[in-house]
């Protein structure tokens, strides 16, 4: 299953441009160049918008030849996993003490005599202001440290992923992206490699691979004509309609383009807590409370309904802080966990799309989120 490349993420900014065709010409140029004088561009630029975009390309892991830079980047990166990961070991949280992460990546190095080399790195994260190094920029200089000589020119790809351990309970935030100064570092390696490529993966099964392109595409557009990402717009969570050119809810807060709950790991675990969640309802005829909550999903600490999962519209939090408090699903909720890839599907999960193997309280609640 190979899909073409999908637009990530598509920010818009405003530009005083001219609508004439020689105007857009003088925006490209100067996009391109950026030696068009100040008095120049303001002369000649009135109203229009430039979009840029970047991209990623989702595809199958058994879908890729195992000849393909891209599998064999993956293959090199699962098989330092592993070794890293052997025998239960688990990193000294001393050098992971600001994200308790433990984050793998495989550098690709083509050398000049045209062989592949491969370089691994892990990150340090000390608690200190300047005490983090990144997996991405440790690869970089392990392959530096190894070739003094190497140039950027050489970097092909490289591979990222975040490592389940004791630190963080086992959850992971893969598909992982570089931080802000990581992809400064890559933006510059793609400068003279233009097909430099970040690869993620869903999960540590690596069954779909995300490779990204750290390039960008602009596109001037009308200025009669307003992105629809700048325009108005309703909230996921609480279902506030917000005003345009607004990133966060007036009324919840919540992240316009907030991602959380769409990684592939992250979703998988919220999946099960709202299954326990489901099935202590079922059992309860009721919200459940703390009480029923510590007997039937006593692993998942209180804070992941109330912090996380209420939040997102999830989980439903009824009544003051303490014992007494309860909790339910919304019908957000249950869309989530009755999702088609969730791997709930006895007969308690297909029925619970009718309205008649659903407790009232949940039924309410799907209806009040509609």
């Amino acid at each position: 299953m190979s899909h073409p490349e999908t637009p990530l993420s598509e920010t818009t900014s405003a530009s005083s441009c001219s609508s004439s065709k020689g105007a857009e010409e003088l925006l490209l140029r100067k996009q391109t160049s950026g030696t068009m004088s100040g008095d120049r561009e303001m002369a000649d630029i009135h109203d229009m918008w430039t979009v840029t975009k970047e991209y990623v390309r989702m595809r199958q892991y058994h879908d890729i030849p195992d000849t393909d830079p891209t599998a064999v980047l993956a293959n090199k990166l699962r098989d330092y996993m592993e070794r890293t990961t052997a025998d239960g070991f688990q990193p000294d949280p001393f050098f992971h003490r600001k994200s308790g992460k433990l984050v793998l990546s495989m550098l690709h190095v083509r050398m000049e005599d045209g062989r592949d080399e491969f370089f691994e790195g892990i990150n340090g994260e000390v608690s200190l202001p300047t005490g983090s190094l990144c997996s991405e920029r440790a690869a970089i200089a392990h392959a530096r440290s190894v070739h003094p000589r190497i140039n950027r020119g050489m970097f092909m790809g490289i591979a990222v992923i975040d490592v389940p351990t004791k630190m963080n309970d086992g959850h992971t935030d893969n598909p992982l992206w570089p931080c802000g100064a990581c992809s400064e570092w890559l933006k510059k390696i793609q400068e003279s490699v233009p097909n430099f490529r970040v690869l993620a993966f869903d999960s540590i099964e690596m069954n779909v691979i995300y490779e990204r392109f750290l390039f960008m595409t602009h596109t001037v557009v009308d200025h009669r004509f307003t992105p629809a990402d700048l325009g108005r717009w309703q909230c996921d969570t609480c279902h506030t309609i917000n005003p345009e050119m607004t990133s966060n809810c007036q009324n919840c807060l919540m992240e316009r383009w907030d991602k959380r709950v769409l990684k592939p790991g992250k979703r998988r675990d919220y999946r099960q807590v709202l299954r326990s969640l489901f099935e202590a309802t079922l059992c309860n005829a009721k919200p459940v409370t703390q009480a029923d909550w510590k007997l039937v999903a006593g692993w998942v600490p209180m804070w992941w309904l109330e912090a996380e999962m209420a939040p997102m519209g999830l989980v439903e939090v009824l009544g003051e802080e303490g014992p007494a408090r309860r909790y339910r699903l919304t019908g957000k909720g249950i869309r989530m966990m009755n999702e088609p890839n969730s791997s709930f599907q006895d007969s308690q999960g297909e029925s619970a799309s009718s309205p008649e193997a659903v407790p009232n309280g949940i039924t309410n609640s799907a209806e009040e989120s509609r």
